[in-house]
């Protein structure tokens, strides 16, 4: 097959996939590109929404185990949305010094997924690379704040939270 041959077969194929003429890809592809970045902006828009939410939740969560202390399982969220959530908690909390957050996130049904530790500097220093070993995986962080990921992120979490609480009351 020539130079020639290849060319056209790939501008068939991108015809096709645009639904459009050749003559109209490159307003199809400015077009969705567009569209792409809009649903960006509100997707971004909606997870600060959701973050607003879940803050207060994880904050009731804190209280709940002696104010100092919460480990939530996000679902599948990246590490953007933890970063930023732990940063809302923090923000928000009025204990911010000695508050320690555990979020787990990972494709739904799976055991593998990513993990962000922040908080109580000291606490947080000293623990992590335990946590990442508990969690079957591997991270790194420092001044109070450690991510990584794992293959035991969700069994891993009975274990988990009792060597925080252990830690913490140490």
């Amino acid at each position: 097959m020539g130079i020639m041959d290849g060319m056209y077969e790939t501008q068939a194929s991108i015809t096709s996939m645009l639904s459009c003429t050749e003559a109209e890809q490159v307003s199809r592809v400015t077009q969705l590109l567009e569209e792409k970045r809009n649903r960006e902006r509100e997707i971004k828009s909606l997870n600060e929404k959701l973050c607003v939410c879940q803050t207060k939740e994880v904050m009731d969560e804190c209280k709940a185990s002696g104010g100092n202390l919460a480990v939530v399982d996000l679902g599948d969220v990246d590490m953007g949305y933890m970063t930023m959530l732990s940063t809302s908690v923090l923000e928000k909390s009025e204990g911010g010094d000695t508050l320690v957050l555990l979020f787990v996130g990972g494709e739904d049904g799976s055991d593998e997924g990513s993990f962000l530790l922040v908080g109580n500097k000291e606490i947080v220093d000293t623990v992590g690379k335990k946590l990442a070993e508990l969690f079957g995986g591997r991270g790194g962080g420092r001044n109070g704040k450690f991510q990584g990921k794992g293959t035991k992120i969700r069994s891993a979490m009975p274990d988990v939270k009792k060597f925080l609480v252990d830690e913490i009351n140490a």
